[in-house]
Formats: C-alpha cells, structure tokens, sequence
C-alpha cells in the first residue's frame, strides 16, 4: 500500500493557520472579557455610587483590554468618576482626562469629551483659586425611602414626596432629617403623588389617585386638605401635575382628553375653574414649568410623531405668542428657571452625554447660544431652583435584573442561588417571559436618554441555545408586561403608546411593529388558541378594574368578573382556567386569589391576604396542578414566591424573597427553571450651587 505524507510547507501552514485561531480565540475573550468589565464598572459608578470601586474596575480596563475604544472610555469614565468625588479630586480628574487626550487621539468623540470636561476643571480650579466662590453639587437626601418625583420648596426647607410604605404624602425637612406624614391612607386605599409647593409655602398641590383622580390641596402642616377638581377620564392614570402660578391663583397641568388629544389648563385655586391654553395632539410635554413673572410657561416637546428627542418652547399665558426656544436635532428636557427669570436651565444630550445647559430669555426669545454648567450629569428628574438659585434633582440608583432559578420539578423549591440573565444594562432590566418552545426569554431593558424624561423600553430575546440577543424597539414611552403569544408570533406588552395613552399592545414578535392596540388595559394574557385576550380593564365610570375576555376577531368584549382585579392573571396549561387576584373591602383590605372555570364561568375562592399583604405576579405549573404567586408585603417591603394547589389548600413558602420589586414569574415549560426579575429601590436627591452669574441671584448668596 503506497503511503502518503504531508509535504514540509503544508504542515508550516496548518500550524500558522492554528496559531492565528487561538490568537484570534484570545484576541476575542479578552475583548469580551474587558466589555464585561466595563459593564460590572458602570453597574459601581451609576447603579450603586460606589466610586472607588468603580475606578478600580475602570483602571483594570485601560491596563488588560486590547480594544482602544474601550480603553478611552474606561480612561474617561476615570476622570468622570474622580470629577464625582468632588474637589479634593479635582487633581486627579484633570490628569485622567489628560490620559484620554494623550494616550488615545484616534479616538475622536471620547476625546472631545475629555477636552470638554477638562476646561470646565480648569475654569473651575481657576475660579477657586482666585478665592471666589465655589461651584459645588453634593448629595444631600439618600436611602431605600427617598422619592423623587416631588418638588422642592421655594425656601429651600422641605422637599415632597410620596411614601414608599403609605403612599402617604409626605414632606421631609432638610436642617433636621425629619419626616412628616400629611395625609391618612388606611390599608393603602389611594395614592398620593406628583407633590408640588405652592409660591409662599404655606400648600402643596398633590394627585390623588385611586380609579379617577382628584387634584387636592392640604397645608403644609397637613390642615385644611380639599379637593380642587376630579377628573373622571377614562385616562385619569396620564393626568400631569406641573407647577403652581408665581401669583398663587391658578395650577398648572396637562389634562389628557378623548381622540388622543392633551390640553394644557390652568386650574383656579379658588374654585377649581379650568381654562385651557393649548389643545395638543397625541404628543405631550414631560415638563412645564411657569416663568417667575407668569407671563410664560416653558416647556418641552416631541418635535415629530413618536420621536423621542425633544425642542423646548416658550408659552405665552395670556393666550398670546408661542415660541420655540431650543431647536436643536438633541434631546432637550426642561429643568426649571433661574429665580430672575432672566434665564432657563434644561438637560440637553447635544455633546454626546447629558448634561446641564442654561440659556438666556428675554420677552419670549433667546438671547445668545447656550451654555454649559455641569458635563454628563446623569439620568436625573429636576425638583425644582430655590429662590436662592439652588438647583435640586433626583436620581434613581435602584437596580433590577433578571434571574433564572433551578427548582425541583416535584415541590418547586428553589435549588441553589438565582443567577442574573445578564451583565448589560443590569440597572433596568425586567419582565421577562419564555417562548412557548422554551427555547428563548424575552424581556424589557430599558434605555434611559441620561435624564429623566425620553426614555426607550427594549425587548431583548435571548436564545438559550447560542445566548445571542436580538432587540425590538416598539413605538411606546414604556411598558411594564410582556406575554409571549401561544404560536410564538406576537408579544402583548402593556404600557404606554407615544401619545401617553395606557393600554395593551400587540406587537409582532420579528418586526417589532405595534399591529392593534387595546386602549385602558393594565396587563393582558393570551388564551391557549390566541384568539382571545384577557385583560383587567381600566373603568373609571364605575371605579373598578374588571376581568374581561376580548376577542380579537369580532373585537367584543365579555366580562368574567367584575369589581377590581389585582396585579396580573395566568392562563392554565390547558386553556380552560384562569387564575387571577382581586381587592375588596371598604379601604380595598382584603386580596384574595381565585381560579376561574372559562367554561362555567364560575370562581374558586383559592386563597385571602389581608393588608399590608397582597398578591403580585401568579403563574402556573406546567402539569396545571399549582399555582406559583408572589406574596407582597407593603410595609416591609419584601416580596416572596409561594405556591398553593390550584384547587386551594396549605400555601408554601418557596425560599425565594427580594426586597421592593418582583416582576411577572415565568416558568420554563420543562418545569425545572423559573425566571424573574427583581430589584431595590433606591433614590437619592442632590443640589447643585454657585453656578449662577451673581446678578441672577438673590442678596445674600445661594441655599
């Protein structure tokens, strides 16, 4: 038998050609392993404030990652992170983000980044060492009980909010720490939000809301509370609270009204009298805010059909001129005015990351270009300027991500820690659902713009198989809810469209289109043939939240229980049931868990909590013979996974808790993993001062 060999030169070339591939393999893992890295580095710097840490991370990056890009922007992320740490830092910062200059010049936009950011420090120092006063943003209310969707007082002394465990209104008191409850919520039957002080202190202005929604007034020391005006929309859940009138008379607000129109009103204090100024299309403003002579109303705007970047106008309040005041291809968000008047601060994402940006207005126009007060600021809300000039705002540095559990089949018991899904985008992260072969898990990631505002709520659907992700972008503000249809072909999403109307979605689960959309539905879940939909409808003419089964061909509705329906609903394995919670009693007290029979129309009374306890997300077992629910305490914030026998019987409790916030629980169809999403709720509030030019500023120096 003749025998053959390899000539000399192909064996060279095979073992070249296997160098190249393990250097390529190591090229990549390291490249993968420096994104992941940088990822786990954010998560420090923005989700948990931990800077040290971060910087830490950020240095590893520059010295082990092959990838220039990276490396610039961890070398950025550096200074950034020292800039933070304030100007004992300041040192620091600038030679970091001399490094980006120097050691990465290809890399254009984060070396524009860098040179920007190091003349602001070099201006600062400059100011500083000229013994002029100094500008300065520290944090000054943080913890799992901060809210920052209030307001600031004028004076500077309080800050509203909405308590976490009541939802009470509350106001906290910044000299001493204290906290005070203004309003009574017995077996959390309302909610109070959007709280906003009146000019000389003395009111707050709040939304309280329960299946419509009352515009109330109270004292500041919780006297004399009443009702201003009740607006019994269909869509009261979009009703915005703005601001108050610098005379004290009227309240500013963005009432939602049929045909997807939105008006701006101004409410009269003394006897809730309305007067609308401007009739909008399906857009809305996500800001507005009063002038402090009140001949104007700033605010922001979609500048076309279901965009997401935003121009700023000017809006006359005598029914006058309108104006546009920004108009730049950015994303412009509206913070508040200089107490003067003689000018407008906005966040605007023009440079590439957020920042804070002021512009000078004169009777109705601009003066000049804008300019920059404070580079990459961060996603934050603004609770409004003191008459001092201070700039207060919020941040939320909670995180939430999704996990996958192990359990055993036969008890559902968790085996094991839960692990995170992902290592992208952990801080918002949610909602995930299996696909009906089990072979993906969808579910929403959020994009937040750097401020809040604009934001944009991703799918992302992982393969199990290959860990690849796709991502759809839906045309929405945001959604909450994802149920995978049985063929696989469609997602129902609730949440809300780009014109701010709640209801449920349908899109298609490839193109990530919205193809038909049910207007006043909180959460939805498809029947086992698709061709029905059950959802909790939003009713406000009879105060209630009903079971109904649309069906999608005909489009008619048919109501399987009425009175309010709670958190979310499961259909059975095979079709025939559905299992969902409702709340009853004079202050909604009591919660309590049935299964349906979609045949006889009948429910099984499963299970009663009573308040501060409450249903969340329910699923079931993939044999259809439990149900798996999340049981919810209010006061101490805690969340737990049970399951129960879908006939009734002992509930157990799975070993699976989290703190504030658990999504819908979606369970593999093999039945030995569950995946969920959960997360802590964490808010912190800053102020920003001494950036003002001293003639916008009152005697006597800033708050």
């Amino acid at each position: 038998m003749k025998k053959y060999s390899i000539p000399k030169k192909s064996l060279i070339l095979i073992a070249v050609l296997i160098l190249l591939l393990i250097t390529l393999s190591l090229v990549s893992n390291a490249l993968q392993n420096g994104y992941d890295l940088f990822q786990k580095a954010l998560a420090k710097e923005r989700g948990e404030g931990n800077l040290e840490e971060a910087i830490s991370l950020y240095q590893k990056v520059v010295a082990e990652t092959k990838d220039e890009s990276l490396a610039a922007k961890a070398q950025l992320r550096i200074g950034i992170c020292y800039e933070k740490l304030g100007q004992k830092k300041a040192k620091l910062a600038q030679e970091a983000f001399q490094k980006v200059i120097d050691n990465y010049p290809g890399q254009t936009d984060t070396v524009k980044v860098a040179k920007e950011k190091l003349t602001v420090l070099l201006r600062a120092q400059a100011v500083v060492e000229k013994g002029d006063r100094e500008f300065r943003i520290h944090r000054t209310w943080e913890g799992p009980d901060v809210d920052i969707y209030g307001a600031v007082s004028p004076d500077g002394n309080y800050i509203s909010y909405t308590d976490s465990k009541t939802y009470n209104l509350a106001v906290w008191e910044l000299a001493t720490g204290k906290r005070r409850r203004l309003t009574k919520n017995p077996n959390l039957s309302g909610y109070a939000g959007q709280p906003i002080f009146s000019p000389d202190e003395k009111q707050i202005a709040f939304v309280w809301s329960v299946w419509d929604t009352e515009l109330r007034l109270i004292g500041l020391d919780g006297s004399n509370p009443r009702t201003l005006f009740r607006n019994k929309s269909p869509y009261s859940l979009d009703f915005q609270l703005a601001d108050w009138s610098p005379d004290g008379n009227h309240i500013l607000a963005l009432i939602p009204g049929a045909k997807e129109k939105n008006k701006i009103v101004l409410v009269s204090v003394s006897d809730g009298a309305m007067r609308t100024l401007k009739t909008l299309d399906g857009r809305y403003p996500e800001k507005m805010s009063f002038s402090p002579d009140g001949q104007y109303i700033a605010y922001d705007f979609p500048q076309q059909n279901d965009s997401k970047d935003r121009d700023i106008f000017l809006l006359a309040t005598d029914g006058g001129q309108e104006t546009r005041l920004i108009d730049h291809p950015a994303n412009d968000y509206v913070l508040g005015w200089t107490p003067d008047g003689t000018r407008l601060l906005f966040a605007s994402n023009r440079t590439g990351s957020v920042g804070v940006w002021i512009i000078q207005v004169a009777d109705g126009q601009s003066l000049g270009q804008p300019e920059l007060v404070k580079q990459d600021i961060g996603p934050i809300r603004s609770l409004g300027l003191t008459k001092k000039g201070a700039f207060f705002y919020g941040r939320n540095t909670g995180m939430r991500n999704v996990y996958l559990a192990t359990v055993d089949p036969a008890t559902y018991k968790v085996i094991g820690e839960p692990t995170p899904l992902s290592q992208r985008f952990v801080m918002a992260n949610f909602a995930p659902d299996w696909s009906p072969d089990g072979k993906s898990l969808a579910y929403r990631s959020e994009r937040i713009s750097g401020f809040a505002g604009p934001r944009s709520s991703i799918i992302s659907i992982r393969s199990l198989d290959t860990c690849e992700e796709r991502e759809l972008s839906p045309e929405m503000r945001g959604f909450w809810h994802i149920d995978w249809s049985p063929d696989g072909r469609y997602f129902l999403l609730a949440g809300y469209n780009n014109k701010n109307r709640l209801g449920l979605h349908i899109v298609d689960a490839q193109a990530g289109n919205v193809t038909a959309t049910l207007l006043d539905g909180y959460w939805g879940s498809w029947s086992r043939d698709g061709k029905t939909i059950f959802y909790a409808k939003n009713d406000a003419s009879t105060n209630s939240r009903p079971l109904v089964a649309r069906e999608l061909k005909s489009g008619e509705d048919k109501v399987l229980f009425p009175g309010v329906v709670g958190a979310g609903a499961a259909v059975s394995p095979d079709g025939e049931q559905i299992a969902f919670s409702s709340v009853s009693g004079e202050q909604y007290e009591l919660a309590t868990l049935y299964v349906l029979s979609l045949k006889q129309g009948k429910p099984h009374e499963i299970l009663k909590l009573k308040s501060p306890e409450d249903f969340g997300p329910i699923a079931w077992s993939p044999d259809g013979d439990r149900l798996i629910f999340a049981r919810r305490n209010f006061q101490e914030n805690k969340v737990e996974v049970w399951q129960i026998p879908a006939e009734g019987g002992q509930p157990k409790n799975l070993g699976l808790s989290t703190t504030d916030m658990m999504s819908p629980i979606s369970i593999h169809p093999d039945g030995n993993r569950i995946a969920f999403s959960s997360g802590r709720r964490k808010a912190e509030v800053w102020v920003m001062e001494n950036f003002l030019p001293a003639k916008t500023e009152s005697k006597g120096g800033q708050r």
